[in-house]
Protein backbone atom coordinates (compact mmCIF):
# COMPACT_ATOMS: atom_id res chain seq x y z
CA UNK A 1 0.00 0.00 0.00
CA UNK A 2 1.42 3.35 -1.00
CA UNK A 3 0.74 6.28 1.31
CA UNK A 4 0.26 9.16 -1.12
CA UNK A 5 -1.79 12.34 -1.07
CA UNK A 6 -4.05 13.47 -3.88
CA UNK A 7 -3.39 16.73 -5.72
CA UNK A 8 -6.43 18.22 -3.98
CA UNK A 9 -5.09 17.24 -0.54
CA UNK A 10 -1.67 18.65 -1.41
CA UNK A 11 -3.23 21.91 -2.61
CA UNK A 12 -5.20 22.20 0.65
CA UNK A 13 -1.87 21.95 2.48
CA UNK A 14 -0.22 24.66 0.39
CA UNK A 15 1.63 22.44 -2.09
CA UNK A 16 1.50 22.00 -5.85
CA UNK A 17 2.86 19.21 -8.04
CA UNK A 18 5.74 20.11 -10.35
CA UNK A 19 7.45 17.41 -12.42
CA UNK A 20 5.83 14.74 -10.25
CA UNK A 21 7.08 16.21 -6.97
CA UNK A 22 5.25 18.19 -4.28
CA UNK A 23 6.55 21.75 -4.06
CA UNK A 24 5.65 24.09 -1.21
CA UNK A 25 3.61 27.06 -2.35
CA UNK A 26 1.92 28.14 0.87
CA UNK A 27 3.03 28.87 4.40
CA UNK A 28 2.72 25.36 5.86
CA UNK A 29 5.61 24.75 8.23
CA UNK A 30 6.28 21.11 8.97
CA UNK A 31 9.18 22.04 11.26
CA UNK A 32 6.56 22.68 13.96
CA UNK A 33 5.79 18.95 13.89
CA UNK A 34 9.28 18.12 15.11
CA UNK A 35 9.15 20.73 17.90
CA UNK A 36 6.32 18.90 19.65
CA UNK A 37 8.74 16.01 20.23
CA UNK A 38 11.59 18.17 21.55
CA UNK A 39 13.94 16.72 24.12
CA UNK A 40 14.85 13.50 22.34
CA UNK A 41 17.53 12.84 19.76
CA UNK A 42 16.97 14.29 16.26
CA UNK A 43 14.26 16.64 17.50
CA UNK A 44 12.52 13.73 19.19
CA UNK A 45 13.35 10.81 16.98
CA UNK A 46 15.93 8.03 16.95
CA UNK A 47 16.55 8.38 13.22
CA UNK A 48 15.84 10.65 10.29
CA UNK A 49 13.29 8.25 8.82
CA UNK A 50 11.16 8.46 11.98
CA UNK A 51 11.26 12.27 11.77
CA UNK A 52 10.26 12.15 8.10
CA UNK A 53 7.45 9.71 8.85
CA UNK A 54 6.15 12.01 11.61
CA UNK A 55 5.91 14.74 8.98
CA UNK A 56 3.97 12.30 6.80
CA UNK A 57 1.59 11.52 9.69
CA UNK A 58 1.10 15.23 10.34
CA UNK A 59 0.00 15.65 6.71
CA UNK A 60 -2.38 12.68 7.04
CA UNK A 61 -3.82 14.28 10.19
CA UNK A 62 -4.33 17.65 8.51
CA UNK A 63 -6.32 16.10 5.63
CA UNK A 64 -8.38 13.85 7.94
CA UNK A 65 -6.90 10.45 7.12
CA UNK A 66 -5.95 9.97 10.78
CA UNK A 67 -7.20 11.66 13.96
CA UNK A 68 -3.96 11.72 15.93
CA UNK A 69 -0.57 10.10 16.42
CA UNK A 70 2.06 9.82 19.15
CA UNK A 71 5.72 8.86 18.97
CA UNK A 72 6.96 6.09 21.28
CA UNK A 73 4.37 6.83 23.95
CA UNK A 74 3.23 3.26 24.62
CA UNK A 75 5.02 0.15 25.79
CA UNK A 76 3.06 -3.03 25.12
CA UNK A 77 3.57 -6.17 27.19
CA UNK A 78 4.05 -9.06 24.74
CA UNK A 79 5.14 -11.80 27.13
CA UNK A 80 6.58 -12.48 30.54
CA UNK A 81 9.25 -9.81 30.96
CA UNK A 82 9.03 -8.84 27.28
CA UNK A 83 7.75 -5.54 25.93
CA UNK A 84 7.41 -3.83 22.56
CA UNK A 85 7.50 -0.07 22.06
CA UNK A 86 6.04 0.80 18.63
CA UNK A 87 7.41 3.85 16.83
CA UNK A 88 3.98 5.44 16.34
CA UNK A 89 0.51 4.93 17.83
CA UNK A 90 -2.06 6.18 15.32
CA UNK A 91 -5.78 6.71 15.87
CA UNK A 92 -7.82 6.22 12.69
CA UNK A 93 -11.15 8.00 11.98
CA UNK A 94 -13.11 4.76 12.58
CA UNK A 95 -11.62 4.51 16.10
CA UNK A 96 -9.12 1.76 15.25
CA UNK A 97 -5.80 2.01 17.03
CA UNK A 98 -2.93 1.26 14.70
CA UNK A 99 0.74 0.94 15.55
CA UNK A 100 3.25 1.81 12.84
CA UNK A 101 6.85 0.73 12.83
CA UNK A 102 9.37 2.47 10.54
CA UNK A 103 12.04 0.10 9.15
CA UNK A 104 14.56 0.06 6.33
CA UNK A 105 13.70 -3.60 5.75
CA UNK A 106 11.93 -6.44 7.53
CA UNK A 107 14.07 -7.73 10.37
CA UNK A 108 13.19 -11.05 11.95
CA UNK A 109 13.43 -9.73 15.53
CA UNK A 110 11.05 -6.85 14.74
CA UNK A 111 8.59 -9.18 13.02
CA UNK A 112 8.58 -11.56 16.00
CA UNK A 113 7.81 -8.67 18.40
CA UNK A 114 5.05 -7.31 16.17
CA UNK A 115 3.45 -10.75 15.70
CA UNK A 116 3.53 -11.34 19.45
CA UNK A 117 1.89 -7.95 20.03
CA UNK A 118 -0.78 -8.66 17.38
CA UNK A 119 -1.67 -11.93 19.14
CA UNK A 120 -1.84 -10.27 22.55
CA UNK A 121 -3.80 -7.21 21.31
CA UNK A 122 -6.24 -8.57 18.68
CA UNK A 123 -8.29 -5.35 18.64
CA UNK A 124 -5.34 -3.38 17.23
CA UNK A 125 -3.53 -3.25 13.90
CA UNK A 126 0.25 -3.35 13.46
CA UNK A 127 1.86 -2.00 10.29
CA UNK A 128 5.50 -1.86 9.20
CA UNK A 129 6.38 0.93 6.74
CA UNK A 130 9.49 1.79 4.77
CA UNK A 131 10.65 4.52 2.43
CA UNK A 132 11.05 3.19 -1.12
CA UNK A 133 12.00 5.49 -3.99
CA UNK A 134 10.73 8.52 -2.11
CA UNK A 135 7.35 6.96 -1.22
CA UNK A 136 6.20 5.51 2.09
CA UNK A 137 5.02 1.95 1.52
CA UNK A 138 3.59 -0.73 3.74
CA UNK A 139 5.92 -3.74 3.97
CA UNK A 140 3.95 -5.74 6.54
CA UNK A 141 0.59 -5.82 8.31
CA UNK A 142 -0.58 -7.90 11.27
CA UNK A 143 -3.63 -8.01 13.52
CA UNK A 144 -7.03 -6.42 13.06
CA UNK A 145 -8.05 -6.21 9.41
Amino acid sequence: MSLTLTRKELAALGFTVVDGKAVKTGSLELAATKKQFAGKRLDGFRCGWEARYAERLELEKRVGRILSFEFERERLVIGEGATYKPDFAVLLPDGTKEYREVKGHKREAAIVRIKAAALRYPDRRFVMVSLRRGQWVEIGRWGKR
